[in-house]
């Protein structure tokens, strides 16, 4: 990735990965190994070490990648938009039996740094100084979180934004709309790019819903244009570190898979809505779902790809910090998530 090809206007990427393609790859499962950019031997995964500084937290994947999940904050929003049209009886029940409130969930919030030998790669950016649905200012910490790792943000050189939510790209600006990364170029699906700055209809979201991508998109898309890199479908941005199609929650949504001596983690950022409901039924449609049914489709291949395989670790976005784990299947056909625990 040159700086002759940051301006979105001129950049030029590979034939695109259809959501066709996408349900296709989905409803093959792991024979058609969704995820995967290159073939790796099944092997323990080595486990995740903590911080002794809350605010991020550090695993090593291999001799060649580290990943560094950092604490932007959270927000908190009604249960009920997890399940949606599903009947109470039916969700709370789940909450309940995890310990976890039954009217409102914490989301977590939690951009991820992946160090490889030559480049640094952030994936998303959180809130930033842009305001939470219910105003509270309890996220935009990315950068003292990374901060307190050791990192300045003119060391980042790659971002790739998963999709335009205001949790996922408010980061990218300052509060005086300056750059918050100035030496980082910025990675979009063009899908992802192309659908909201032309404003396309999106009849599965609420007004509410689709209010909220378009005001900030519409703030922060001019802003950060001459440095956005778009692509077309899964490419390597360094050695290990690829971008993997995961369409559904928006209709560009991206993830991460990064790779080395037989160790692996899937960074599916808002493909997984919630750490509990998402696992025991991913047929159950979260509110910013923009194409529900393909979102569903990916979810499944995701977790059941991480069930089947020993080597693979999952980090979720909005899952409780830092959001790893594994994936196990249940009988009847749902999973659990068993995390990472914080000491």
């Amino acid at each position: 990735m040159t700086d002759s090809a940051t301006d979105t206007r001129n950049t030029s990427a590979a034939a695109g990965f259809s959501r066709r393609q996408a349900l296709g790859l989905a409803a093959a499962g792991v024979a058609g190994s969704f995820l995967s950019c290159e073939s790796a031997p099944a092997a323990n995964a080595a486990q995740p070490r903590r911080s002794a500084d809350r605010r991020f937290f550090r695993h090593r994947v291999g001799r060649d990648l580290e990943l560094l999940v950092l604490d932007d904050g959270f927000v908190e929003l009604p249960a009920a938009n997890y399940a949606l049209g599903v009947p109470a009886a039916q969700w709370q029940p789940l909450l309940q039996e995890a310990g976890l409130p039954v009217d409102v969930v914490r989301s977590q919030i939690s951009p991820v740094l992946v160090r490889s030998r030559d480049r640094l790669v952030l994936l998303d950016t959180g809130f930033g100084a842009l305001p939470t649905p219910d105003g509270r200012r309890t996220a935009g910490h990315l950068q003292a979180s990374l901060r307190a790792a050791g990192y300045r943000p003119e060391d980042v050189d790659t971002i790739v934004i998963s999709h335009a939510s205001a949790d996922h790209l408010g980061g990218l600006i300052n509060s005086e709309r300056e750059l918050a990364f100035p030496e980082a170029q910025i990675v979009f699906a063009r899908e992802e790019w192309d659908f909201w700055r032309e404003e396309r209809p999106t009849p599965n979201l609420d007004e509410g819903s689709r209010a909220f991508f378009l005001t900030f998109t519409r703030q922060i898309f001019p802003l950060i244009e001459r440095r956005v890199l778009l692509v077309d479908r899964d490419v390597q941005l360094a050695r290990g570190v690829n971008v993997a199609p995961l369409l559904g929650h928006t209709p560009g949504h991206i993830g991460l898979q990064v790779q080395s001596d037989g160790q692996r983690v899937i960074l599916s950022c808002d493909a997984l809505a919630h750490h509990v409901l998402s696992f025991r039924h991913p047929e159950w449609r979260f509110l910013a779902d923009v194409e529900p049914e393909h979102t569903v489709a990916v979810r499944r291949a995701i977790l059941q790809e991480a069930s089947d395989r020993s080597d693979t670790l999952l980090h979720g976005y909005h899952f409780p910090f830092p959001g790893l784990g594994r994936v196990r299947s249940i009988p009847g056909g749902g999973f659990v998530f068993d995390p990472v625990r914080l000491q």
